[in-house]
């Protein structure tokens, strides 16, 4: 049996389906897990968009996002033994969402605000990584603080910080058409 060749059309193909999608996965916060998940998400989004430089960077935001998770999360009382990672998206735009728990009061919560409206204060995502970076060489006090402003810039993306009760949810949205001017 012999393999003939494909058909080849004078017509054009028809037009792609509408991309939309939604992903949400409870993650045990595991070092290991980040890599795997920035992976898979890159992976993901390199075949469905076809474009290597938006599913590198959600794969990045995604990573950043689920290390400040593990990191500032509240593992040790109770609650939950799971941060949440959400995907969603359409031809506009991608939102990357993590949620974890948090104690209430918990100075990350405020932290977090803190840098986001920090960024928000700079014309662009770019001048915040500048700043952040010459703050960093200047007064290295060991804390580089760097995940959010480096997402804003890279991503490049829009961030927000959803707290709740006992919860504290970041999200970022990263358009996939225009990103240029968000640089």
């Amino acid at each position: 049996m012999t393999m003939s060749e494909p058909r080849r059309s004078t017509q054009p193909p028809p037009p792609a389906p509408p991309v939309s999608f939604h992903l949400e996965l409870p993650i045990e916060p595991e070092w290991q897990n980040v890599d795997l998940l920035r992976l898979a998400i890159l992976n993901c989004l390199h075949a469905v968009f076809g474009d290597p430089e938006l599913s590198e960077s959600v794969g990045i935001v995604t990573s950043e996002l689920l290390e400040n998770a593990i990191k500032y999360g509240d593992w040790g009382h109770g609650g939950a033994r799971f941060l949440l990672l959400s995907a969603r998206g359409s031809g506009n735009s991608v939102i990357v969402e993590v949620a974890s728990p948090v104690r209430d009061g918990s100075p990350h919560v405020a932290n977090i605000a803190g840098t986001i409206d920090w960024i928000r204060k700079f014309p662009t995502a770019r001048d915040a990584y500048v700043a952040r970076m010459r703050a960093i060489a200047e007064q290295p006090d060991g804390l580089s603080r760097m995940g959010l402003v480096r997402i804003a810039y890279e991503g490049p993306c829009e961030i927000e910080a959803l707290p709740e009760s006992g919860m504290m949810r970041v999200r970022a949205t990263i358009p996939t058409v225009g990103r240029d001017s968000m640089i």
